[in-house]
């Protein structure tokens, strides 16, 4: 242990600082607008990722083999009756 004034209170400042900046962090963590926010993305994050895995991801949809996204299944041609 040092006992030289000057590195002492060098200590104390820097230890202060870190205590101040600990401090910052767990007042804005506990903030009640922050908590909410969080809250919110959390079950954004949630909801989004049910909504996936019953739905599908639009990367899943997909054309069958065959068929064109732009193309339309052919329909039979109604006859017109014999006169």
């Amino acid at each position: 242990m040092n006992n030289d004034p000057d590195q002492i209170r060098a200590d104390i400042g820097r230890t202060r600082e870190r205590l101040s900046n600990n401090a910052d962090g767990l007042t804005d963590a506990v903030k009640p607008s922050v908590v909410a926010r969080r809250q919110v993305e959390k079950i954004k994050s949630e909801l989004s990722g049910s909504t996936d895995h019953l739905m599908g991801e639009p990367s899943d949809v997909r054309p069958s083999i065959g068929e064109s996204p732009h193309s339309a299944p052919a329909l039979p041609c109604p006859r017109r009756p014999e006169q």
